[in-house]
């Protein structure tokens, strides 16, 4: 399986796959032609010969394969054989014991390709944490979405650098509750409800944004809350 891969060296050995029997499948997990500019990879993609190369490399596999319907609709044509996979969890961490705490926590965590997802909602988030004596904002990403925070004092808030999946499961079961503010962009409508699924599995409350793919897994009230604007965050 070739994960948003994007190397002419991959083409040959395809080919000697297929001559051998063996199947190769390319998974297009993000919609490559429409990433942020906050993204770190957006300059390599943003080269139309890079771009050309990835679809190539789609249609040479013997599938193809998705995480979202989004990218399906609009990269599906790339192979005869597409399939969506919706994004499951590996494994379900016991239930959290609930046990009376002095204070809140209030977390996100995610990739640098968000910061203006998150940039939307900061300042009105940093208030309304600064107006409540129990609650503290944790917050696992890049450094230049830590800084949208500046105004918070350090006794409000809390950081932690980006590590591996394990440690951002660890950094999730110290939430109590999970924001997912999500631009409606056309990158962000291909992305998966993978964030929300996360929360769930940890016992985090999810309050997410009804945009891209948290309006199809949502029930709101029921198994998450959704919001619109910035207020209905708060």
């Amino acid at each position: 399986v070739l994960n948003n891969i994007c190397d002419a060296d991959v083409l040959p050995v395809i080919r000697d796959r297929k001559s051998r029997g063996k199947l190769t499948v390319y998974e297009l997990c993000d919609d490559l032609d429409e990433i942020p500019p906050s993204s770190p990879v957006r300059g390599f993609y943003a080269q139309p010969k890079n771009m050309l190369l990835v679809k190539r490399l789609a249609n040479y596999c013997d599938a193809l394969q998705f995480s979202s319907p989004e990218l399906f609709r609009k990269y599906g044509y790339l192979n005869d054989y597409a399939v969506i996979f919706e994004n499951q969890m590996l494994s379900i961490p016991p239930e959290r014991p609930r046990n009376p705490k002095d204070r809140v926590i209030v977390g996100w965590g995610g990739s640098a390709g968000h910061l203006k997802d998150m940039a939307n909602i900061s300042e009105r988030l940093a208030g309304w944490i600064l107006s409540k004596r129990d609650v503290q904002l944790f917050l696992m990403g890049s450094v230049n979405i830590w800084d949208l925070f500046k105004k918070l004092p350090e006794n409000k808030k809390k950081y932690f650098a980006p590590g591996s999946l394990e440690q951002y499961y660890d950094f999730l079961s110290r939430l109590d509750i999970g924001i997912a503010p999500l631009e409606d962009t056309p990158f962000n409508r291909a992305r998966s409800d993978i964030k929300f699924l996360e929360y769930a599995a940890h016992g985090v409350a999810p309050v997410v944004q009804a945009a891209g793919p948290y309006l199809y897994s949502v029930r709101n009230g029921r198994t998450g809350i959704l919001f619109t604007a910035t207020d209905g965050l708060i």
